[in-house]
């Protein structure tokens, strides 16, 4: 049985997290020598499997969905997530996902009424581990060696719009970046 385990995920995000973090000498939008306003972090899971992180120092920087003209060099390619979403859809091949806490949710590959609840069970899973997996890494002082704006958000999009976080009207509280200092 196919299968897309979010646990194994996790870590290869946020290891990639991590990196980019490291490698950091030019944002995507922006000019090297701004803070930091936004981090937008991005994917898609249905057509192509990818994750990406994009850095934001426009000074007008807003979650207006422009990174994604900006991100095609810094993609994780997650391509089992599209293959095992294809071959279920394309050869009616049962899949299993394994979500954080460990539990299976099985996809059996017969009834295809149920794609947009598959689509939407998975999307918000992803969604809300990407989100997570965020607040992991300013816990653990990821993000401390960069240099941000006041007041600095992060969201996560699915790239269709299938997942968006936080609300707009929220994105300082719930998308605030914290971290122990700037460097």
């Amino acid at each position: 049985m196919n299968e897309i385990n979010l646990k194994t995920d996790y870590q290869t995000i946020y290891n990639y997290i991590k990196e980019k973090v490291e490698q950091y000498s030019d944002p995507q939008m922006g000019n090297s020598s701004d803070p930091i306003k936004i981090i937008h972090l991005g994917f898609q899971f249905e057509q192509e499997g990818w994750f990406t992180l994009v850095f934001d120092t426009r000074p007008n920087a807003e979650p207006d969905g422009e990174w994604t003209t900006n991100f095609y060099e810094s993609i994780l390619n997650l391509s089992h997530w599209s293959k095992t979403i294809d071959e279920h859809c394309e050869n009616d091949i049962p899949f299993k996902v394994t979500i954080l806490d460990g539990q299976n949710i099985i996809f059996d590959g017969i009834d295809h009424e149920d794609d947009e609840e598959i689509d939407t069970n998975i999307v918000n899973h992803i969604g809300n581990m990407i989100i997570k997996i965020m607040k992991e890494a300013m816990n653990n002082g990821v993000f401390n060696q960069l240099k941000f704006a006041t007041n600095p958000t992060f969201g996560v999009e699915e790239i269709n719009g299938e997942f968006g976080w936080p609300a707009y009207d929220q994105r300082l509280i719930q998308g605030k970046i914290e971290i122990e200092k700037n460097v």
